[in-house]
């Protein structure tokens, strides 16, 4: 947090040794020290706020930052209850990339929004239950703007569970399919989370400020779905950063307004980043793929074959092949017009 940024207390982190100390600022210039194991209170203006190693839950908060990695299942390991208050940590491991996704928590807490509304509901406190119904409804419906199919979550009873509902058939949450699930779950637990921190400008948690990293954000995913994912999720998340990693040449080929670099590793294992990919945005996927990610689409066995082909009709060309060389491109003429008919019809077009 800057310097001029009074509005929040500040986390101070410091090595001393092999002990971990660790200090809250507050508006006042009060400085709490938590060096001692145990975990330690300190009265500020506003509130208790306390003290433990890990991520530190400022009062207000103006961006959300996250991370996800390439294992982000959206598993259900244990009942949905009634009701059930959630961890007090709205930010625990959100930026550990190889955290398991906190999937009861994320599915308990859209079960919680439907008995919030029924106790409110029940009380007459009809704003405060329109307000929870609104919540679960922004929810479903970011989330079916970008499967681009309708997307519910509804509470059944006896016994009390959580079912999804997609395509108007319902499912246990574990019986997803695994792209469905691998879409859900990172959108899903930033949502959560956006709806329980302190935001220091109220709004609503998919419209506030925020950076994703999300590994291979293609996992999973039907090619069908790569092609709009970015898309969508922009759409999702309008006002948040996302920086992804992905081999799909579907997603490279149906983004736009991103800035695209490519990661190579070469034989001494020394990174290089080169940017411009930009222009791919509206290209094949097979153009895509020659240009970012392999040179050649063809298996490697044949890739060596139409490159020799490719030098003997060359040279049969200027005239200068020899009498082996020409018998070698017959050879292979007949051989790779027999692997399929589209190859054969290209061949044909070539000798044209």
């Amino acid at each position: 947090l800057s310097k001029e940024d009074r509005s929040t207390e500040r986390i101070i982190r410091t090595l001393s040794g092999s002990n971990e100390g660790l200090y809250v600022m507050d508006d006042a210039g009060r400085v709490g020290d938590a060096r001692r194991g145990a975990p330690a209170r300190m009265v500020c203006s506003h509130s208790m706020l306390p003290l433990k190693t890990g991520w530190q839950i400022a009062k207000k908060i103006t961006t959300l930052a996250a991370a996800y990695g390439v294992g982000r299942e959206l598993q259900l390991t244990q009942n949905i209850k009634e009701l059930r208050e959630l961890s007090s940590d709205a930010l625990k491991d959100i930026l550990d990339p190889f955290a398991p996704i906190p999937s009861n928590d994320i599915f308990q807490w859209i079960a919680n929004l439907d008995v919030y509304h029924s106790i409110a509901a029940s009380r007459n406190e009809l704003k405060q239950a329109q307000a929870y119904l609104e919540s679960k409804s922004r929810v479903q419906n970011l989330l079916s703007k970008g499967l681009e199919f309708p997307v519910s979550f509804r509470v059944e009873l006896n016994p009390f569970r959580l079912e999804v509902k997609q395509n108007g058939l319902s499912f246990p949450v574990n019986q997803l399919s695994d792209g469905t699930r691998s879409f859900l779950s990172w959108q899903l637990d930033y949502l959560m989370r956006a709806s329980r921190v302190n935001w220091a400008d109220p709004a609503e948690s998919a419209l506030a400020p925020g950076l994703i990293l999300v590994d291979e954000i293609d996992v999973h995913l039907h090619p069908e779905w790569q092609r709009r994912v970015m898309k969508a999720v922009s759409e999702l998340l309008p006002a948040t950063y996302i920086i992804a990693t992905t081999h799909s040449p579907f997603i490279l080929g149906a983004t736009d307004e991103a800035q695209v670099f490519r990661i190579a590793k070469d034989k001494q294992g020394s990174l290089s980043v080169k940017a411009g990919f930009e222009e791919l945005y509206g290209y094949p996927a097979d153009l895509v793929l020659e240009k970012a990610f392999v040179p050649s689409l063809y298996p490697l066995e044949l890739e060596k074959k139409l490159s020799e082909l490719s030098e003997l009709a060359r040279k049969v060309a200027a005239g200068l092949a020899t009498s082996k060389e020409k018998k070698q491109h017959d050879k292979l003429m007949h051989e790779l017009a027999l692997v399929n008919p589209w190859l054969r019809s290209l061949l044909t077009l070539e000798r044209k």
